[in-house]
């Protein structure tokens, strides 16, 4: 497979995590009655509140990581869970920062298989190391508790491209001309850090934590070939394709 393949096949795999995420976002907008508010649904298609009722107990059942409990949540929900988000800003934060690392590392080469393996190998990572912090913490029962959303798969990837890239600019808040990646992806780590045991916070830092900790090591062992039988990333010289600054948001 050339690199003009490898990346259409990934831009087909980006697409398609695109597509599922706002799919069930409107999923949930729909169920929630948030979707008819906003926008002028036919009667017809507002469903009635029994079926939105049926709608919402599936999607809470199937893509929301549930941390309340004695017993394990579904383990599906360790992957499903990541592309499921409720609110917009949620959602459009973390596609943006998908887009744009997912971007930066498939113009450098990466094959489908490692973008497959980086999507869901963070995925399961952030999302089980999220569940054992909680449950092993003294707020393991708060009966609502649940998770959701791609920041873990987000945090990977701009890890991942941090240690490919360190130096790329990101344009982040008024810093126009840019901030070398590592710097952003060392703040952000950083911060969730410091953030990690505020019982007031409702953010997983935990996941964002494992998702970095996961690019990291996925980037070392697998990108860069340092374990047997896989082959190695490589790093071509920097291209027309490659973004020549990052403009970075983060929900």
């Amino acid at each position: 497979m050339d690199h003009s393949q490898k990346v259409a096949v990934n831009r087909s795999i980006l697409n398609a995590c695109f597509s599922s995420c706002v799919g069930i976002s409107l999923a949930w907008g729909w169920a929630n009655g948030t979707l008819q508010e906003s926008l002028p649904i036919p009667p017809a298609l507002a469903g009635t509140p029994q079926r939105r009722r049926k709608v919402r107990e599936v999607l809470e059942r199937d893509f929301l990581l549930k941390l309340d409990g004695a017993q394990p949540p579904n383990w599906w929900t360790m992957v499903t869970a990541a592309f499921s988000h409720q609110r917009l800003n949620h959602l459009l934060g973390n596609l943006s920062g998908f887009e744009i690392f997912s971007e930066a590392l498939i113009s450098m080469g990466m094959t489908p298989v490692h973008y497959l393996g980086l999507i869901f190998g963070s995925a399961i990572f952030a999302n089980v190391s999220f569940w054992r912090l909680r449950k092993a913490s003294s707020r393991r029962r708060i009966s609502s508790a649940y998770a959701l959303g791609l920041s873990g798969v987000v945090s990977a990837l701009g890890a991942a491209a941090a240690c490919a890239i360190p130096n790329a600019p990101t344009r982040i808040l008024r810093f126009q001309k840019g901030v070398p990646l590592w710097v952003v992806l060392a703040g952000y780590t950083l911060y969730d850090t410091l953030m990690l045991g505020n019982v007031n916070s409702t953010t997983g830092h935990a996941a964002h934590l494992a998702g970095s900790l996961f690019g990291v090591l996925y980037y070392y062992f697998v990108l860069s070939g340092n374990l047997p039988l896989i082959r190695r990333f490589r790093r071509p010289t920097r291209s027309a394709s490659t973004p020549s600054i990052l403009a970075l948001s983060r929900a």
